[in-house]
């Protein structure tokens, strides 16, 4: 499907960009937020040479490479031996597939390491692959906050699976359960599988009398308008173990504008004690 003035469109894959649609295109290409680049691709003796013709503003900003340093150049000129071969077999990739092809990467650049979302798309020239054109995504900081939570997931992970203690993950938004380990089910009468599938399947055995008041604390959680860690002693029916204390400690794990990201906790049968303070 070729574009036009009013609603220029990528093109289908594979597909032959002539005339006025050349130039529609190359605005877009110039004008995108994200990073862009052409390759020119030359066929001999079954082998492939890549080159670079050009890059837009965003490409520029993003890897520290002007046009004029790319133009001409190879991925072998512009990276390492290594890294310069694995580029390569991506664009080869999407030659011999006549088709747009979606992968990440990481790359050293002048402008830093940097984890991309890449997305090659074939430009084809009497049914020869002359041209690719790239699109590429700076998703570096989404990779380090993988990182983070893995790095965090393996501590949690070390730390309590042969304790006592419940130990649970939520992010900020409740939304889901990251990891909780077996002891919840000593704890709150409920299977892990139950917690992943719901991160608020532990209010089920929550007493009565209790459950309003933790809500209004989880509400205010979520507001912001509570002090960390948050301390909370409530009482649980559990189904086999019958009416238990818990104190549940939740403390906030933040990103680096102070945001919160993720809640950690822990939470400790605490009936031992309170029979001994009724005492």
């Amino acid at each position: 499907m070729k574009g036009n003035s009013e609603t220029p469109t990528k093109p289908d894959e594979g597909e032959t960009i002539t005339g006025e649609s050349r130039s529609v295109y190359e605005t877009v290409f110039d004008e995108m937020s994200d990073a862009a680049f052409l390759i020119d691709v030359e066929q001999s003796d079954q082998d492939y040479t890549f080159t670079y013709l050009r890059n837009n503003d965003s490409h520029q900003r993003q890897t520290g490479l002007s046009e004029t340093e790319l133009r001409g150049q190879t991925p072998r000129d512009i990276l390492d031996d290594e890294q310069g071969t694995v580029v390569a077999e991506n664009y080869r990739r999407c030659v011999e597939q006549e088709e747009t092809i979606r992968y990440e990467e990481r790359l050293d650049l002048p402008g830093g390491t940097s984890h991309w979302q890449t997305e090659l798309t074939p430009i084809v020239d009497t049914g020869e692959v002359t041209q690719i054109v790239g699109i590429a995504r700076d998703i570096t900081e989404q990779k380090e906050r993988e990182q983070e939570l893995q790095t965090i997931r393996e501590r949690f992970k070390r730390l309590s699976n042969n304790v006592e203690d419940a130990f649970f993950m939520l992010p900020a938004d409740y939304s889901e359960t990251e990891y909780v380990n077996p002891a919840v089910e000593t704890i709150y009468g409920i299977t892990p599988e139950e917690a992943h599938d719901d991160s608020m399947s532990w209010l089920q055995h929550v007493h009565p009398d209790d459950k309003d008041e933790l809500l209004a604390d989880i509400e205010a959680q979520q507001d912001g308008i509570v002090e960390w860690p948050v301390e909370q002693e409530f009482r649980i029916e559990h189904p086999e173990r019958g009416m238990r204390w818990v104190r549940a400690r939740l403390d906030q794990v933040t990103d680096g504008n102070g945001d919160t990201t993720w809640f950690t906790g822990v939470s400790t049968d605490i009936t031992s004690r309170k029979q001994a303070e009724r005492k």
